[in-house]
Formats: structure tokens, C-alpha cells, sequence
């Protein structure tokens, strides 16, 4: 199976100086999203008021994992070294103390 890529790689890209234009508007006919939702249209399973419903109850939810995140603590600048191996690499270890001693500057 091979996959197009819809869009530029990054915002300075311009894809069409390399690829033409027509193949991008061939592949958008074939973006599986909107394949699945025509097909869904289809089998009657899905409408405006069905997706609205969805789009709702989604925002709802992004808006409260945000609320509960930003209402979680700052965790310590150690923890993205403490988190992130079983062991920590000794190469980090010196790392890891400067960010130690920046923390503990005035709590003491």
C-alpha cells in the first residue's frame, strides 16, 4: 500500500516546485476520510446533525482534559529525566543535577 501525503512536509515546503498539480487533486478523490463519510452518507448513518453531535461531545472532552491539565501541578524539571528511563545514563546525570540545583534556587 502506498500513502500520499496531502500537504507540504513542513510550512516552508512548497511542494508544488517538485510535484504536479494534478496529482495532489487526483489523491484528494481518493483521502480515505472523505471516502468513509461519503460511504456513510450513503448507508444513511451519518448526517450534519449526527457529525454536530459528535463535534460537540468531542469539544467537550478536549475541553476538559485542558481544564484538568492546567489544573494539575508544574511537576519538577527533574521529571522528564526521572520519567523517562528505567535507569537513568549516567552522560544525564550532570544534566539532571544543574536542574536539580535551578530548582532549589530560593526554596531554600
Amino acid at each position: 500500500m502506498v500513502c500520499y501525503r496531502q500537504s507540504d512536509h513542513t510550512t516552508a515546503d512548497d511542494a508544488s516546485r517538485y510535484e504536479p498539480t494534478h496529482l495532489r487533486e487526483q489523491e484528494w478523490k481518493k483521502e480515505p476520510i472523505v471516502r468513509l463519510r461519503r460511504y456513510l452518507e450513503k448507508l444513511g448513518v451519518w448526517n450534519e446533525k449526527v457529525e454536530e453531535k459528535i463535534q460537540t461531545e468531542c469539544a467537550a472532552e478536549v475541553d476538559l482534559a485542558v481544564k484538568e491539565y492546567l489544573e494539575t501541578k508544574p511537576q519538577p524539571l527533574t521529571s522528564m529525566f526521572d520519567y523517562l528511563y528505567e535507569t537513568l545514563p549516567a552522560a544525564y546525570m550532570p544534566q539532571r543535577d544543574t536542574l536539580k540545583n535551578v530548582e532549589n534556587v530560593g526554596h531554600e
